[in-house]
């Protein structure tokens, strides 16, 4: 379902429409340049596994972390190639591991954790493009 929303970059509000859950701040590219956007009357326990920003013709995907715990491997490299429901890392948390899989068929873009790297809910994992 998607929901119109207003964002707010660089103190300018933008009206746009969004689909999945988000939480505040998402961090997109404007112009290139990495910002944080604030989106009206989001609630503080909607936090998504992957957000989307549409940058001119690409579409980077960021995965987040759907739980706190500790990274136990990176199965990825910057620049590889990664199937739809390829894992991704693989995340402990109570003594359970969970592989972290692509939601989509991309390229990785870039790494934000390494092994034994403790994580939190919503923490920025892995960017995809």
């Amino acid at each position: 379902m998607n929901k119109r929303v207003r964002v707010k970059v660089r103190d300018k509000w933008y009206e746009v429409e969004l689909s999945g859950n988000l939480a505040n701040p998402i961090k997109v590219l404007v112009d290139g340049d990495p910002v944080e956007v604030f989106v009206e009357g989001l609630h503080e326990n909607e936090i998504p596994e992957t957000y989307s920003a549409v940058t001119g013709a690409d579409t980077i995907t960021e995965v987040r972390s759907p739980m706190p715990g500790l990274i136990v491997s990176v199965n990825v490299e910057i620049g590889q190639k990664v199937q739809q429901g390829e894992a991704l890392c693989v995340l402990e948390a109570i003594k359970l591991q969970q592989a972290i899989r692509s939601p989509v068929g991309a390229v990785v873009r870039a790494i934000h954790v390494a092994v034994n790297q403790e994580v939190s809910v919503g923490t920025s994992l892995i960017d995809l493009i």
